[in-house]
């Protein structure tokens, strides 16, 4: 559907971010992607395996930084990829 409402291009511009992540409890975000069914796992390939978890239930949890930065790190990421 998200493709169908944008260009194709769209997937190489594109970070999912997968909310709830308080309920993975010790499972990364890897792993519980990883156990998810074919739509799921097609579509985080079709993105370029592009994914951060935030955990947005604890606000003022200290590992919020954390989250920030590996969403920046991604977006770094893909900057380079498309050269900018």
């Amino acid at each position: 559907m998200i493709l169908e409402m944008f260009h194709e291009d769209i997937s190489h511009h594109t970070i999912l971010i997968f909310s709830r992540a308080d309920r993975l409890g010790e499972e990364s975000i890897e792993r519980f992607v990883s156990r998810q069914n074919q739509k799921v796992q097609e579509l985080v390939e079709k993105f370029g395996r592009r994914f951060v978890a935030f955990d947005n239930k604890n606000p003022t949890n200290p590992t919020n930084r954390d989250q920030v930065r590996r969403l920046l790190q991604k977006v770094d990421e893909l900057l380079v990829v498309n050269e900018n």
